[in-house]
Parts: structure tokens; C-alpha cells; sequence
């Protein structure tokens, strides 16, 4: 059932990015008008519409990632994406990368295009800091 449920997301996503990509056309043509009579392109209209197809897209590719691992490893959907993160822990060690540099990274970029539309964002070079504290 799990997997049938992210299938149903997974689908629910690809409509989401496909009325996305409607819109982003739709807003490409209204621009287009604005800019035959203005003379210049909008740079917030162009940066909001990559940003909302870029977000949808990576939302359905991090969508069939899990779908992928939890048909493999049959993880529950609450402990889905921490085991998946676990597990690329070990993949990391295994392939001699600093995992939590990487996360670190990771949480940098997540970040960065989290506030893509922000103008005050810091950038994927965020200072991101993981403590891990032993019980």
C-alpha cells in the first residue's frame, strides 16, 4: 500500500509539473506581450517561473527516490527519508566521502533553493553546522 500511495503521489506530482509548465507558458506569453511593448524581460517574472518548475520537478525526483528505496528496503513512510539518509550515510562512507559535510552541503542547497525568490538568501554557502552528541 505504501508504494501504491507514492505511485498516486508520484502521478499527483507529474499533473502538479504539468500545470506548472502551463502556467510557466502561459506567463511566458503575457511576458512576451510585456516585453514587445516595454522593450525589456522581467527578471523576477522569468526567476519565479524557473523556480516553480524546478521545485516540482525536484519534488518528483526525490518522490520515485524514496518510492525506490522503500520498495527495496520496505521502510514505513515515517522513517522513510531519515532511513534513506542513513543509508546514503553508509553509501558515503563506503565511496571515502565526509557524509556530514555533504549534508552540510546538501542543507546549503536545499536552502539556497528553498529562498530562491528571496533577495536577502545567503547562497549555497550558508553556514550549516551538524552537532552529534552521544547519550
Amino acid at each position: 500500500m505504501r508504494i501504491a500511495d507514492l505511485a498516486d503521489r508520484s502521478l499527483d506530482l507529474q499533473d502538479e509539473i504539468a500545470k506548472l509548465e502551463a502556467l510557466a507558458q502561459w506567463r511566458g506569453r503575457c511576458t512576451a506581450r510585456v516585453e514587445r511593448v516595454s522593450g525589456h524581460e522581467s527578471r523576477q517574472s522569468r526567476d519565479h517561473r524557473e523556480s516553480m518548475i524546478g521545485k516540482a520537478n525536484h519534488i518528483a525526483w526525490a518522490a520515485d527516490a524514496v518510492g525506490v528505496f522503500q520498495k527495496h528496503c520496505g521502510t514505513g513512510d515515517e522513517h522513510a527519508i531519515a532511513d534513506l539518509i542513513c543509508d546514503l550515510g553508509h553509501l558515503a562512507e563506503e565511496r571515502g566521502f565526509d557524509f556530514l559535510s555533504e549534508v552540510r552541503r546538501g542543507i546549503g542547497h536545499w536552502y539556497a533553493e528553498h529562498h530562491a525568490s528571496d533577495r536577502d538568501h545567503f547562497g549555497p554557502d550558508a553556514k550549516v553546522e551538524i552537532t552529534v552528541t552521544p547519550k
